[in-house]
């Protein structure tokens, strides 16, 4: 059994499940996910409906500028000024949140590419990290 503060489910159809608080998740013989607080049961996942659990990445946000300008250059999303502005003066707190962002501020489904969402994540994570360092 793992005990964790914030975490997130990810499941199979790309949904995921945020568990802010602590709790703990144990994975059954069967394959099956259980997230637990204490003796009671919260949430189980059969075998086959997850991929996997995370921490949740909840801290400073990073410089919102820089990563904004990796993400025009380096995978053409060259947010509207606006959305720029509205990303740099109150930029979402967790890595996910500001990926799924970045992507409606660009008028895309956060959903519909999986291994654009990938790259632009990977790109966001690399500055979550430097900020937190």
């Amino acid at each position: 059994m793992r005990r964790m503060v914030g975490f997130r489910v990810v499941l199979v159809d790309t949904n995921v499940v945020d568990v802010p608080d602590a709790a703990e998740y144990v994975v059954t013989d069967d394959g099956a996910l259980v997230l637990r607080t204490g003796e009671h049961d919260l949430l189980r996942f059969p075998t086959g409906r997850w991929l996997e659990v995370r921490a949740l990445a909840v801290g400073p946000p990073p410089n919102v500028e820089s990563l904004l300008h990796e993400l025009c250059v380096d995978l053409g999303f060259c947010l509207p000024p606006e959305e720029r502005v509205r990303l740099q003066d109150g930029p979402p707190r967790d890595v996910d949140a500001f990926t799924d962002a970045v992507f409606v501020a660009e008028g895309l489904d956060p959903r519909g590419d999986k291994r654009l969402r990938r790259q632009v994540r990977e790109k966001v994570v690399r500055h979550f990290a430097a900020s937190a360092s």
